[in-house]
């Protein structure tokens, strides 16, 4: 029987219990892994509530002191972290809500109000952020920008997604992997034959795609429509990154130079999600840096000692391509683009956090690209 080196078991869902067991063969190489866990890939709880930066920084250097010497002397330690949570302050029941208060400014909006093309919302696979109101915020900004938003509450069809320019996935499942009790292995496709041969079909006559995911099951669930495309998704958790210009990490592209000065883009910020790669060019905008690695459970959040990890490093986070006349926007994590308020003190989380500053003229310039605006070819 593997050994939980971490392990979360969601007791009904409402209360989750960890425990580390450590042996002397594991040393500092479990300290490191579970303090990645607790900092990095429980991170999914941002979805129901607690407070993963109240962990990080009032509990996690209290911790690393307090049992530092156990790692060491190779002692067997089980420690159950119902504090950590407690202590929080943070009921894991209470999820998080759209920042109907995050209204940053369009000083130069693409098109007049209600004058720019119509935006597809995919809400008819069950999509975790767009079926619940969580990507309103998003949804207001393009809107603000000129497009015309409207949601599509039904299956793929070529007539209905003819009425769009641009279609906005973000975070289908299909049926059978739609409740947390089912996010494990086999992860079923969100999408029919027939829905992905109408998506292809459409894209290749003009149509723009903005595909957004998240982590597993999240990315397995999209994975045989992103095929169609050469995207071959790993179906895991990997740890949130930030990229920079100054760093040389932001690529020379249309999307990161916006029309202007003002709409240059400096920093990207996404939390942790998954990864992709390609299987035909693509133009990269968010690369993972080397060593990052993809962990695939065979069920959410639950990580044991054979857990199988997939290097990914020089896979994305975000790229776009063009397919016949249309275009394809693909990214692996999903509240970089939205803006929510999680825990009982409202916490801003995605792009109303003070650091997030640059994801929403990212947002903006990437729309831009899929619509074909001058200066985005």
């Amino acid at each position: 029987m593997t050994r939980p080196y971490f392990f979360l078991t969601p007791h009904k869902f409402l209360l989750p219990r960890i425990s580390c067991v450590i042996s002397g063969e594991a040393q500092q190489s479990l300290f490191i892994k579970f303090d990645f866990f607790l900092l990095d890939y429980y991170f999914y709880l941002k979805s129901y509530g607690d407070t993963i930066h109240s962990v990080r920084n009032q509990r996690m250097m209290d911790f690393k002191k307090t049992y530092a010497s156990f790692f060491k002397s190779g002692n067997k330690l089980v420690l159950y972290f119902f504090s950590v949570f407690f202590f929080s302050g943070m009921a894991l029941t209470q999820q998080p809500v759209p920042d109907l208060s995050f209204r940053p400014p369009i000083h130069n909006p693409a098109y007049p109000e209600g004058k720019g093309p119509v935006v597809l919302v995919d809400k008819g696979h069950f999509n975790f952020h767009a079926a619940s109101g969580r990507y309103q915020p998003f949804e207001e900004i393009l809107k603000k920008d000129g497009y015309v938003v409207k949601p599509l509450n039904d299956s793929f069809h070529i007539d209905s997604l003819r009425q769009g320019k641009i279609l906005v996935i973000v975070t289908p499942l299909a049926e059978k992997n739609k409740d947390l009790e089912n996010w494990a292995l086999p992860v079923y496709s969100a999408f029919t034959d027939k829905e992905i041969e109408a998506v292809k079909l459409w894209v290749f006559e003009g149509g723009s795609l903005f595909l957004i995911t998240e982590h597993m099951p999240f990315a397995g669930a999209v994975n045989r429509l992103a095929e169609v495309f050469g995207i071959v998704f790993s179906n895991g958790y990997v740890k949130g990154f930030r990229w920079s210009r100054s760093e040389g990490e932001l690529p020379d592209h249309p999307i990161t130079n916006g029309r202007s000065e003002e709409e240059k883009i400096h920093s990207v910020s996404s939390a942790s999600g998954s990864a992709f790669r390609s299987e035909r060019p693509v133009e990269p905008l968010l690369v993972l840096k080397p060593g990052t690695q993809s962990w695939e459970p065979e069920r959410a959040m639950e990580f044991t000692s054979e857990t199988r990890k997939v290097p990914v490093g020089g896979w994305f986070r975000g790229a776009v391509l063009r397919f016949g006349k249309g275009r394809v926007a693909v990214f692996g994590e999903a509240s970089m683009f939205t803006a929510q308020l999680r825990g009982p003190d409202r916490r801003p989380q995605g792009m109303n956090e003070p650091e997030n500053k640059g994801n929403v003229q990212f947002l903006l310039n990437i729309m831009h690209w899929l619509s074909g605006l001058p200066g985005k070819e």
